[in-house]
């Protein structure tokens, strides 16, 4: 909630149009949203760049990977617990978007243009 919250204040202290709150705050909330539910941990680093002014964010976290993932972004998963999109609601959603993943957890790189 506090990464939702911040990510919130600092757009609308940029100035940011609602339409694009929304984009970026749907990103970070999917992001969090699965560390919380199927990792033991991870953080959420959100940095604001200028020129043009766009947010970068890395989600990581510690879990055991993601085994599944060309199914994920291809659109063709569906979770026990969703819809099972908020990896590739998130590629969809960002600029730029890189996943790595492996046995030691996983880190989302991500660019939304302000």
């Amino acid at each position: 909630m506090d990464a939702l919250l911040a990510t919130r204040s600092l757009c609308q202290e940029q100035g940011v149009r609602a339409l694009v709150q929304q984009r970026v705050t749907t990103v970070v909330s999917e992001l969090c949203r699965n560390i919380v539910a199927y990792t033991p941990g991870g953080y959420l680093e959100l940095e604001l760049k200028q020129g043009p002014m766009r947010l970068q964010l890395r989600a990581v976290d510690r879990g055991t990977g993601i085994g599944n993932l060309p199914e994920i972004l291809a659109g063709r998963y569906r979770s026990k617990t969703g819809l099972g999109r908020g990896i590739l609601g998130t590629k969809q959603l960002a600029h730029q978007f890189n996943i790595a993943t492996g046995p030691s957890g996983t880190t989302i790189d991500a660019e939304l243009l302000l």
